[in-house]
């Protein structure tokens, strides 16, 4: 046999088969390349349970997987459906988490928090012994009338049954600028509470107190 004619045969096939074999290689690489991201696309996207947050007042979020793709904080958002007030003169207007109102609102809870938690107790609202942060405002409508009415929803932070750990108030504050045109300081009243209430309770507008306390569950 001729040595050199071997050789030529044996770079002959190799020749052959190479284009097919990166073919191949070229082909699972996209194959490989589309499945991870068909994964990734997945991995992103959210479940389609309707199950809704309303985001600043006003964006609705389908559920809490969509609030933490779109980047939003949970104190931002109330865990019901986004509601119109439908542009009333006078109505209740949502107020947006952590504006200027919003903290105005949070002083004059915490102006407020002897008597709501008084009131509460001696309803048969128990506590855990030696809590000393009681409220933390989840939500906020306010309205303008001869001064500004007030509904929070607040969650209890002391209130030992997750279920029962959410009450609605309602109060309201007077014109603080006297006759003669004078500042004063101003001095919230509190006018009714419902508990219990859940963090999925719509906050609605109401003027009666509604306080249910089950002393079994105790």
């Amino acid at each position: 046999k001729n040595p050199s004619n071997h050789n030529t045969s044996n770079s002959k096939a190799i020749l052959h088969f190479r284009p097919l074999s990166i073919y191949n290689t070229i082909s699972t690489m996209k194959y490989t390349l589309t499945v991870l991201a068909a994964l990734i696309i997945f991995a992103q996207s959210c479940y389609l349970i309707y199950d809704p947050y309303c985001c600043d007042c006003v964006n609705q979020e389908t559920n809490d997987c969509f609030v933490k793709q779109a980047n939003i904080s949970f104190d931002r958002c109330a865990h019901h459906e986004c509601e119109s007030s439908g542009g009333m003169m006078g109505a209740a207007q949502c107020v947006k988490y952590n504006s200027t109102e919003w903290q105005t609102a949070q002083e004059y809870v915490n102006m407020l928090d002897g008597p709501i938690n008084t009131k509460l107790v001696d309803a048969g609202v128990k506590y855990n012994y030696g809590c000393w942060n009681h409220l933390k405002m989840a939500e906020l409508k306010m309205q303008v009338v001869n001064g500004k009415n007030y509904w929070v929803k607040l969650e209890l932070l002391c209130e030992p049954l997750a279920e029962h750990n959410y009450a609605h108030v309602y109060f309201y504050v007077p014109n603080n600028i006297d006759a003669e045109g004078h500042v004063e300081f101003p001095h919230p009243v509190l006018n009714a509470i419902q508990y219990p209430r859940s963090e999925r309770c719509m906050l609605d507008t109401f003027k009666d107190d509604d306080i249910v306390v089950n002393a079994t569950i105790y």
